[in-house]
């Protein structure tokens, strides 16, 4: 049976399928819990209204001005968000063909026997895996426990790790004159691209957008959303065009703050542990033709 290797990284191009997915996801929740505690406050604040004879002047063209504004704003938002996803897919992207690139180069470029092929073979393997672990706060035993060779104590940055262990691999094979210098440079660029893939991750990991930049969108959306409904007659009609304008902006904003940290294991993170797999199913196979 022949192995798909774009196993959960299709596209879903039908509708009901799409939404039952979304129903299940993160930003679905979130969304949902907010507009039920928006309802709650809008019909607390009509029943206020109600029993003390008082009615706020504020008219619905008004808030229609403002969220035409706000929109824009969370339009910004969420590309500047898509902007992060999207660099690290493309990161990802091109370690797979570092990973499958390097696994090539070693071998068909190195004359050394096939265990020493196949121990480095097995340290690619390891890189996603544990630069994966790594954006996620750290190693776990599972990973750790698939390492050719046993951890260090004093070892925090696994990527750096692994990518030091080909490093000295293939220096050794240069020393022993298994692989020329034209080659060794060859091979060489591929184990530095790991740590610079490693590095861009990082960035994007640990430099959020600024405070500013993500604090006065959600501010600007609860005033929004505390002021406009207490201005619209207590209508049913005007209670669903409410909840339903609400839904999709408060859906915007959560799905920007879904998407600037993308190396997570929500819905909408980036789906690493599928693409190490994918990688060790390549690696794997390359090494053994």
């Amino acid at each position: 049976m022949p192995v798909d290797f774009f196993e959960g990284q299709r596209q879903v191009n039908n509708w009901s399928v799409k939404i039952n997915i979304f129903r299940k996801s993160t930003v679905f929740r979130r969304t949902v819990g907010a507009c039920f505690v928006l309802a709650i406050y809008v019909a607390i604040g009509h029943a206020i209204e109600d029993y003390f004879k008082v009615t706020m002047p504020f008219k619905f063209g008004e808030a229609t001005l403002l969220g035409g504004v706000l929109s824009l704003l969370l339009v910004i938002r969420t590309n500047s968000a898509y902007d992060r996803w999207w660099e690290g897919r493309k990161l990802w992207g091109a370690l797979v063909n570092h990973c499958r690139n390097l696994t090539l180069k070693i071998k068909n470029m190195v004359d050394a026997p096939e265990e020493e092929k196949l121990q480095a073979s097995e340290w690619v393997v390891s890189f996603p895996y544990c630069l994966k672990d790594h954006l996620r706060g750290g190693p776990t035993a599972e990973t750790l426990e698939h390492l050719p060779q046993p951890l260090p104590d004093d070892v925090s940055h696994v990527p750096s790790h692994i990518s030091s262990k080909l490093f000295c691999r293939l220096k050794t094979w240069r020393s022993e004159g298994r692989v020329d210098k034209f080659d060794y440079h060859l091979i060489d660029q591929h184990i530095s691209a790991l740590m610079d893939i490693c590095g861009a991750c990082e960035r994007i990991r640990n430099t959020p957008p600024p405070l500013s930049h993500r604090a006065l969108i959600p501010q600007l959306l609860i005033i929004y959303l505390v002021i406009a409904p207490l201005g619209v007659e207590p209508t049913w009609s005007s209670a669903l065009l409410g909840l339903g304008i609400a839904y999709f902006l408060i859906g915007i904003e959560v799905v920007a703050e879904e998407l600037e940290e993308p190396f997570g294991q929500d819905t909408d993170d980036l789906p690493l542990d599928t693409i190490s797999r994918n990688i060790k199913r390549s690696v794997r196979e390359i090494i053994r033709i």
